[in-house]
């Protein structure tokens, strides 16, 4: 999850009007949940019906990836032996074989993990920004993994205590990619409003779509 503050910031020697957008701070949230790459890559592999060349694709795949470590929101994805997990699975039983529950089960996880996140993000760029909530003027939230109404970007300004007078708009259904549109919006945005503080936010939760 990401967060980014911008803001116009005029050329040298240029006039106010043809200032820039400029980033000024960036930050990040993740959930609590860790796991550990090749447990995922285990979890995927030891799936019924996985043949010897489809778990050849999946070793080179995570083995080739670098990446160490993943968040989730889903707890059970990294215990699921326990008493919990194994008494009512969702998503992963207590075999380790990956269930298929619906949207609808899928989209409460996003409506209750994803807000937060938004929120841990969105803080954490406005402090690296050295910037208070009450500086922010607009504010674009980008996601393609859940959605929920009033969305995301209404509940960044009431969890972050924003203006009310705020601005605000989300881009839903754009992908991975979104945060890239997201920022263009920002910059035009800035260029109509040289005096804006855009705050941008993207949240997706992967993991509840396996």
């Amino acid at each position: 999850m990401t967060g980014s503050a911008a803001r116009s910031v005029p050329p040298a020697g240029a006039e106010a009007s043809a200032a820039a957008a400029s980033i000024i701070g960036i930050g990040t949230a993740v959930p609590p949940t860790r796991l550990a790459q090749a447990a995922v890559r285990d979890l995927f592999a030891g799936q019924p019906g996985a043949d010897r060349l489809t778990r050849r694709l999946i070793a080179a795949a995570f083995g080739q990836s670098a990446i160490a470590e993943r968040r989730t929101v889903l707890p059970e994805l990294a215990s699921r032996t326990s008493a919990e997990a194994s008494a009512s699975p969702v998503f992963v039983d207590a075999d380790g074989r990956i269930l298929h529950p619906p949207t609808g089960a899928r989209n409460d996880v996003y409506v209750h993990e994803a807000p937060g996140l938004f929120a841990a993000a969105a803080r954490d760029a406005l402090a690296r920004a050295d910037m208070d909530a009450s500086d922010v003027t607009h504010v674009v939230t980008a996601s393609c993994t859940g959605f929920f109404a009033p969305g995301p970007d209404f509940r960044l300004v009431r969890d972050l205590g924003l203006r009310t007078t705020v601005s605000r708009e989300h881009l839903g259904f754009l992908g991975c990619a979104a945060a890239l549109p997201a920022l263009r919006s920002a910059a035009r945005i800035c260029a109509v409003d040289p005096s804006a503080i855009v705050l941008v936010a993207c949240a997706e939760l992967c993991t509840i779509h396996p």
